[in-house]
């Protein structure tokens, strides 16, 4: 049986990265469907996960799991809300308000409850850490209620219910802080449709391994797949559409085909591989370095500020990677190992 830690999947990192760029982009010229990229993210999260964990070699106990989970995303979230707030007290000489209370909010923030569906009045802080708090969520029902033995039916069920529900509530995926009913949350909604694709996507990927397949025309594909995922975010005669439904089964259709790397394509996108390995550093620190632009060129500074924001960015997420994210990640893991190993010596 195919051991589920013994592939990279670099195009699928390079993927991610340059997705990551996608939303800065989005957050720079938000008059197009750049947000489709949450959705992409949590179908690639889907596929990695069930990677990792349902067919890892070994059964991971829930402290584990957390320990994993919470080193990947907490370190860097945290340091990026202390970013945002002396940046926003820098540049507007307060403290960042928000309707439903700025202690309440703030903790929300601290406990990853940010998007949950206990604030009302929108985005709050580090506004793109809402789908942090949705993701830290979707991971614990992810470990809680699927494994290996989980019914296909039951996952397909649960994303298109899912996204049957927004298509007759919203009728598009620009959905994230709004509840449906006053108590379900969109957000979560949205990213548990979009990681149960991404399961059923690892699935279709070890299936086909076990076939032994390879494609003559899996360049072909790549190349039809880009011009689809073109098609979905800019031929539409507005931002929200809904075109935003076929968005997540074409990026099922990606992730899979890219996984394989077969084609030109995707053996040709390995080399921004670096660019998936900062990819959260770029989506936590995107909003703060914007800001920070927008404050100094109110008027937009147009390419000259673009090429600055990216490059800013990419320069601020590397060394947040190298300072921050990997250094933490790192030390809470064996931190949690040498803990782990004397617990069991002294048993």
């Amino acid at each position: 049986m195919m051991s589920g830690r013994a592939v990279q999947f670099t195009a699928l990192d390079a993927l991610r990265g340059v997705a990551a760029m996608g939303v800065a982009l989005f957050h720079f010229f938000p008059g197009w469907a750049g947000y489709l990229a949450v959705d992409f993210f949590f179908v690639l999260s889907g596929f990695i996960l069930s990677h990792g964990y349902l067919y890892g070699p070994r059964q991971l106990s829930l402290r584990e799991f957390l320990v994993h989970r919470l080193a990947r995303l907490y370190p860097l979230h945290i340091y990026a809300l202390g970013v945002f707030v002396a940046v926003a007290y820098w540049l507007h000489g307060r403290w960042p308000s928000y309707p439903d209370g700025t202690v309440f909010t703030l903790v929300q923030h601290l406990l990853l409850l940010n998007n949950v569906g206990l604030n009302s009045e929108g985005l709050t802080y580090n506004e793109p850490s809402w789908s942090i708090s949705v993701e830290f969520v979707v991971n614990l029902l992810f470990f809680g209620f699927v494994s290996a033995r989980t019914s296909p039916l039951l996952l397909a069920a649960v994303a298109l219910v899912g996204f049957a529900l927004m298509g007759a509530l919203t009728g598009h995926l620009d959905v994230h802080y709004q509840n449906y009913f006053d108590y379900l949350n969109a957000g979560l909604v949205r990213c548990v449709s979009s990681f149960s694709l991404g399961i059923l996507t690892y699935r279709l990927y070890r299936w086909w391994q076990s076939q032994t397949r390879a494609s003559s025309a899996a360049s072909w594909v790549e190349w039809a797949l880009v011009a689809m995922v073109a098609v979905v975010l800019f031929a539409r005669p507005h931002k929200t559409s809904a075109l935003d439904f076929v968005a997540p089964f074409l990026f099922m259709a990606v992730v899979f085909v890219f996984a394989l790397e077969q084609g030109w394509l995707s053996n040709h996108v390995r080399r921004l591989a670096h660019l998936g390995k900062i990819s959260y550093s770029i989506y936590l620190n995107q909003f703060v370095v914007l800001m920070v632009f927008r404050s100094f060129w109110p008027d937009g500074g147009g390419r000259l500020m673009l090429l600055g924001f990216l490059g800013v960015l990419l320069v601020y997420s590397y060394a947040t990677f190298y300072w921050v994210e990997q250094p933490a990640r790192l030390y809470l893991r064996r931190k949690f190992e040498r803990n782990r190993s004397g617990a069991w010596n002294n048993t």
